[in-house]
């Protein structure tokens, strides 16, 4: 499931990047995909 549908699926705006051997390394939000789709 990539990060877009899941954020739709679960009326989430936020989604932790986690790493196996570092655990959580950061976040992507709603804003950022909506940049990266646009191009910016």
């Amino acid at each position: 499931m990539n990060a877009a549908n899941a954020m739709l699926g679960r009326d989430v705006h936020h989604l932790p990047v986690a790493n196996p051997n570092k655990g959580v390394v950061g976040i992507v939000t709603s804003t950022d995909l909506t940049a990266y789709l646009s191009g910016r």
